[in-house]
């Protein structure tokens, strides 16, 4: 499986509001530098929506959104780092065009590519209705602002992803689970935490070398992203070589057997391990799931319940190490008051 694009990792994002608002408030401020009638964001594909700010007072017709959208996926098909046209009914890029064989209409377009880690994430476009480019100093701006975009999406992803495996980091995956415990609770939804651990890792390293420890970890990675396929899944790197899944409203028994289904891809992919038993790299698991119930209150907060949700999971993890390993450990599903309880016996 290749590792899925930038784009894509965005576009799953449980949580991609404050995302949206980065590249809602950078292209609001390109459309105040450069004063054209139109300017949006167009991304590589739809994981991300277009993001667009009209100046003038009309809203743009469905054909005049049709034309920028045309405009915007010629420019990213193209593989150029920008373009700026006078004139696209004569530009030859562009004059093939619905939006350059119409009558009067949209006139002028200008893009710069939005890259980060190296992958094409969008374009930042203008155009104008019936006339000419902005100035010089204004395109610029709208360059600059097509450059903030990139550095902006750079620093998302390097604060949402783990670098090497490409799977949440575990401050923001903890941030999200805390959010859908929250309208777990208040919905009266089941939440199921999985805690995963790399049997044996650590002779993998002492027997390959931490490359191909570093490889190993790509590799289930990859395998768990396939694996989990359902929208809005959080899938972390908890630390080392552990992870940790979280499923809503998947079922506590369909929760399980897909843990299970998992621990025998990952031995089937047979991942060399030489010193660890058969060869090769297999996981221990831990389960847990909040099953909220009508009676109770809402008044406990959140944290404590993924605390609480999040060591029971682990101390089944450990369970599965001691029953020897290459299993999953079920300890079962409990409700807010119970998780609450547990809390209080571990303060």
């Amino acid at each position: 499986m290749t590792k899925p694009s930038l784009i894509e990792e965005f576009g799953m994002l449980p949580e991609r509001s404050e995302l949206l608002r980065g590249i809602e408030l950078t292209v609001r401020l390109a459309l105040m530098a450069s004063e054209a009638d139109v300017c949006w964001f167009q991304p590589v594909n739809s994981g991300l929506p277009v993001v667009r700010q009209v100046v003038r007072a009309a809203a743009l017709s469905p054909e005049e959104k049709q034309d920028c959208h045309g405009l915007g996926t010629v420019f990213l098909q193209s593989g150029r780092d920008h373009l700026i046209s006078p004139n696209i009914k004569a530009d030859p890029l562009l004059r093939g065009l619905h939006a350059a064989r119409r009558e009067g209409d949209l006139r002028t377009f200008a893009a710069w590519r939005v890259c980060a880690d190296e992958q094409q994430i969008g374009a930042l476009c203008l155009a104008q209705i019936s006339a000419g480019l902005p100035a010089p100093d204004q395109l610029r701006a709208v360059r600059e602002a097509a450059e903030l975009l990139s550095i902006w999406f750079g620093a998302v992803h390097t604060a949402l992803v783990d670098e090497m495996t490409g799977l949440l980091e575990r401050a923001y995956a903890e941030s999200v689970l805390q959010k859908e415990l929250r309208r777990a609770m208040r919905t009266l939804r089941s939440v199921t935490v999985v805690m995963i651990d790399v049997d044996h890792f650590k002779r993998l390293n002492d027997a390959l070398g931490h490359a191909a420890g570093d490889r190993a970890l790509v590799a289930i990675a990859e395998l768990m992203t396939s694996h989990f396929e359902r929208a809005g899944e959080v899938i972390s790197r908890w630390g080392g070589e552990e992870f940790l899944v979280a499923q809503f409203e998947s079922g506590h028994e369909a929760s399980r057997e897909q843990v299970r289904h998992l621990l025998t891809r990952v031995a089937d992919a047979e991942i060399p391990n030489p010193d660890a038993s058969g060869g090769i790299v297999t996981l221990s698991a831990g389960m847990a799931t909040l099953k909220p119930r009508a009676t109770e209150g809402h008044s406990v907060e959140p944290t404590t319940v993924m605390a609480a949700l999040i060591r029971k999971a682990d101390e089944a993890l450990y369970q599965a190490k001691f029953a020897g390993r290459n299993r999953v450990i079920d300890a079962g599903h409990y409700s807010v008051e119970q998780l609450e309880s547990e809390a209080c016996k571990a303060s």
